[in-house]
């Protein structure tokens, strides 16, 4: 009896020990779900398609920080070409998306037509639809809807369906002999190759990056808990 009480209390500390990290883990994965951000989560190289009838149509968003928003390019290019391949590629836009809020949920996304040279004024940007995110099943998906500011109207859904995924679907109502029907265009989206290289996939869970430390502290407890049997 007398040697199993410092085992005891050695399990009982170990015990602790993973109880105390697993509420560490759980309240950093917590707050790793609240702090997600539109605004870091559209950075970088996205690669588009959409499909209409049999036409498959390939786009590019090209999007990095400029001084609290992010700008750059949308393209469409022909199916079975190069994406790096200018002379295949058509409606040129610059992008720039605003953002109202310190999280970077809410804001607007901006278009302007490409310009050629360098004007002097800047891109003419105007928005086509603004955007409030709201998290579905505890952070797994953000979903944003609004209207469309652009030519015909309708409403946008911005699906975002994982860390490097997201739907953008645009509807919208018309007239077909005498009823109401609704017209549903749908553009598909993954980041980049190159993005992902560059940072996305290079994030780790928090039990991927802190794990090994709760392990390494049980074996401690343990080890010390097998001499004290021992002594």
């Amino acid at each position: 009896h007398t040697q199993s009480a410092p085992l005891a209390a050695a399990l009982a500390a170990a015990a602790q020990i993973m109880v105390c990290g697993l509420v560490v883990l759980f309240a950093g994965a917590v707050a790793a779900g609240n702090s997600w951000s539109f605004q870091t989560f559209l950075d970088g190289d996205w690669d588009l398609e959409r499909v209409r009838g049999e036409e498959l149509t390939r786009a590019r968003y090209s999007l990095r920080p400029v001084r609290g928003k992010l700008e750059g390019t949308y393209f469409e290019y022909e199916d079975g070409r190069q994406v790096d391949d200018e002379s295949s590629r058509s409606n040129v836009l610059q992008v720039q998306v605003d953002f109202l809020d310190g999280e970077g949920r809410t804001g607007s996304f901006n278009l302007a037509k490409a310009a050629a040279g360098a004007p002097e004024q800047g891109p003419d940007f105007q928005p086509v639809f603004d955007f409030e995110f709201g998290e579905r099943h505890s952070g797994a998906m953000w979903f944003s809807e609004s209207k469309w500011l652009g030519v015909h109207g309708g409403l946008i859904q911005f699906a975002v369906v994982g860390p490097d995924a997201f739907v953008l679907t645009h509807a919208t109502a018309y007239t077909d002999q005498s009823s109401v029907a609704v017209k549903l265009t749908s553009w598909s989206a993954t980041r980049a190759a190159s993005s992902r290289a560059a940072g996305g996939s290079a994030k780790r869970s928090l039990l991927l990056r802190w794990g090994w430390y709760l392990l390494a502290a049980i074996a401690l407890v343990a080890y010390r808990a097998t001499k004290s049997k021992q002594a």
